[in-house]
């Protein structure tokens, strides 16, 4: 049954789809020389531990039931109440997918910490298992996974440019998460909140497979076990088994240029056409998208980094602007690495001591320096120097 699509609300409308194709537009136009574009899609999913019910289920009726009592499949309250959290990644190339991080996070309860390194060590190589308080996502754990996705794809970002789509949870959308991306030039494109079931790969494409092969898979071990209970290991067996067969085993460019990610949105599936009531082709632009423009893809009153998002897509300035740029000048400190939140590059402390202190000669005079801020000035003295001599 399709779900009913109404244009009424500030959010989820064709505005909010044209808004975020154009944003991957402009990305794509901009992809650097040499470079090909690579399309990833991040969403978290919850995995309940209780895989039973199913269609084709077997449930035996115990005569000592009460008559009004329904046929149901026995399982503790507590493991049909216990999830994991699983953020899964998908791309547009078959080659590259097998090494994308798939990240499967449990609390405390659930992961016991004396059996975590058996299970860790039963995991597949790109499977991260993470034991935390909470089983669902934070602001920490969204910044390790963009690191981890970086180190998957460093030997290939000399032939690749990264797009990450995401969705509007507030998890994805902290400041640190966009700058940690953008460190790491990976650029983020934000999918509008009430369009995700609609736009989003991994929610038209990926979540309803994989959780119908889960299914498929925990049944085949629970007839495995006999009368055996399934334990937490045997169900990640069963996790690793769903990730390998779907996730690895699709070729999901179509899902990225069916949802209009793709081919300036010439391959979008007749369902979201129809849903969003398109009657003639798009043309979308490839332009910069403007502050307001980028605004209907965030949640109302969320805070857009738009300047930190959109200095990847814009054009360098040429060696003559940067250098006739007053100093100080957001033109002239472009010459400077990326820099974003922490990772900005540290003054040198000897041009930050107050002129109130001991000169830093005489404070080393007649001693060796004894901290690394010690070695660094010295050397910078030094330097000078030889510098004026």
């Amino acid at each position: 049954m399709c779900p009913i699509f109404r244009f009424s609300g500030p959010n989820g409308g064709p505005k909010q789809a044209h808004a975020v194709w154009q944003w991957f537009n402009c990305c794509a136009a901009r992809v650097p020389e040499g470079k090909a574009p690579l399309r990833f899609n991040l969403d978290e999913t919850s995995v309940c531990l209780f895989q039973g019910g199913g269609k084709g289920t077997i449930i035996f009726k115990k005569r000592r039931d009460p008559p009004a009592t329904e046929p149901h499949e026995s399982a503790p309250r507590a493991k049909r109440r216990t999830c994991l959290t699983h953020v899964a990644f998908i791309c547009d190339r078959s080659d590259i997918q097998p090494l994308l991080p798939q990240v499967v996070v449990g609390n405390e309860a659930t992961l016991k910490a004396g059996d975590l390194a058996r299970l860790i060590a039963a995991c597949p190589p790109n499977v991260q298992l993470v034991r935390q308080k909470s089983a669902w996502n934070n602001m920490r754990l969204m910044v390790q996974i963009i690191n981890m996705l970086a180190s998957a794809l460093r030997p290939h970002m000399d032939r690749f440019q990264p797009f990450l789509l995401l969705d509007a949870s507030r998890v994805h959308l902290h400041p640190e998460v966009f700058y940690r991306s953008l460190a790491l030039k990976i650029w983020p494109i934000v999918v509008p909140a009430k369009l995700t079931w609609l736009l989003q790969p991994c929610d038209t494409h990926l979540f309803q497979k994989y959780k119908a092969d889960l299914q498929r898979a925990y049944q085949a071990c629970r007839l495995d076990a006999g009368s055996r209970e399934l334990e937490v290991e045997d169900f990640l067996t069963c996790m690793w088994s769903a990730i390998r067969r779907v996730f690895q085993g699709t070729v999901w460019d179509v899902a990225f240029d069916g949802d209009g990610f793709g081919h300036n949105q010439q391959r979008l599936s007749t369902y979201i056409q129809r849903q969003l009531q398109m009657t003639e082709p798009l043309a979308l632009p490839a332009g910069v998208p403007s502050e307001d423009m980028l605004k209907l893809c965030f949640p109302r009153g969320a805070k857009v980094p738009y300047r930190a998002l959109m200095r990847p897509l814009e054009p360098a300035p040429s060696p003559a602007a940067i250098a006739a740029a007053p100093v100080g000048h957001r033109m002239a400190r472009r010459i400077l690495p990326a820099s974003f939140g922490k990772a900005a590059p540290a003054v040198p402390k000897l041009l930050a001591l107050p002129s109130s202190r001991m000169p830093v000669a005489k404070a080393l005079a007649g001693r060796e320096p004894r901290t690394r801020s010690e070695h660094r000035l010295r050397e910078a003295l030094a330097k000078g120097r030889a510098e004026t001599e």
